[in-house]
């Protein structure tokens, strides 16, 4: 359980390697056979104490309202205060058993980072489903608690159900982040278990975690073995061929694109011209290097006719120029 304290903010948990090898050390990736162990979630200062109902106190019916009223109502919270006004009212009213309702109050805190609120009410839940499980992955993702992020992960797959193309991303970005090769190929490896390899989001986002870890070739191997490819799956590998440097690599997977008849969003758009411009930022430094230039700070160095200018923002500003070339990219 949680503990709630006023005024405090959850601080990230992230793992050690010892941490994580509560979830690596089973190397046979058996679906439903992690491990023996049930998870242990760890305990947080957090939450404050008018958020907290004691489970012993009857709930008031003062009148029916429809679930669908609060459902409406959540979905319109635009902070944490809001959503604890509305969370009052639902277990005042009896609807936290409403599995839809439930669902939908876990899914805001989540999306507002605030997993101290929302583990209490998933803790008490009797009925939970797949979303259920996933928004708590998610939750503890995006708070930057990547131990019970992964344990919670760990106790779908031993309750027997399957996560989905919802829940595996948040998993994968996990990996992402914490540049852990090993664990994102074990990631991988039950998402071919779980046969969404396919699948174009779930792909995108194991693409893009390989690119992170800095193994562009295996990224590339399974951008080559991925049978629908979308914009974003193809926006992903060339920004990956950018950030390691690989400029040609960028843009010969762009014409690739444009020849499959992928029409290139603004994302893909920039990712290209991000690839070309480290390319030419490396050439410009080797002219300057050759012939003993240093930058000014605040200038631009350029090459024409194979000799160097430089200019600086307020030329182009007074030129009406810096407006238009930064929206051009847009």
């Amino acid at each position: 359980m949680f503990i709630f304290k006023k005024s405090q903010s959850i601080k990230p948990i992230i793992p050690n390697n010892e941490a994580l090898h509560l979830f690596t050390s089973s190397a046979s990736i058996a679906l439903g056979d992690f491990m023996t162990q049930q998870p242990q979630f760890h305990q947080h200062s957090l939450t404050n104490s008018d958020a907290h109902f004691s489970e012993s106190s009857e709930p008031h019916f003062l009148h029916y309202v429809d679930p669908k009223f609060y459902i409406s109502a959540l979905i319109k919270c635009k902070n944490v205060v809001q959503i604890k006004q509305v969370h009052a009212q639902i277990t005042v009213n009896g609807l936290l058993s409403n599995l839809v309702v439930a669902n939908k109050l876990l899914y805001m805190y989540a999306e507002h980072k605030d997993v101290g609120h929302a583990y209490p009410v998933f803790d008490r839940m009797k009925e939970k489903d797949l979303f259920s499980w996933s928004v708590m992955v998610g939750g503890f993702a995006k708070s930057g608690d990547y131990l019970n992020c992964f344990m919670t992960f760990r106790e779908i797959i031993r309750s027997g159900l399957h996560p989905d193309s919802y829940t595996l991303p948040f998993v994968i970005r996990v990996c992402r982040d914490l540049k852990d090769l090993q664990l994102g190929r074990l990631v991988h490896h039950i998402v071919c278990k779980l046969g969404l390899h396919s699948n174009p989001f779930v792909g995108a986002q194991l693409v893009d975690m390989y690119a992170k870890c800095k193994a562009i070739e295996d990224a590339g191997q399974l951008f080559d073995r991925m049978p629908n490819r979308d914009c974003v799956t193809w926006t992903v590998m060339i920004g990956a061929c950018a950030e390691c440097g690989e400029a040609n690599k960028s843009l010969v997977l762009f014409d690739r694109m444009m020849e499959e008849g992928i029409v290139p969003d603004k994302v893909a758009m920039v990712a290209v011209v991000f690839s070309c411009k480290w390319n030419n930022v490396a050439k410009v430094r080797e002219l300057m290097t050759h012939r003993r230039l240093k930058k000014t700070p605040g200038w631009t160095w350029i090459e024409v006719g194979d000799k160097m200018h430089k200019f600086g923002c307020r030329i182009l500003i007074a030129m009406g120029m810096l407006k238009k070339s930064y929206f051009g990219l847009l």
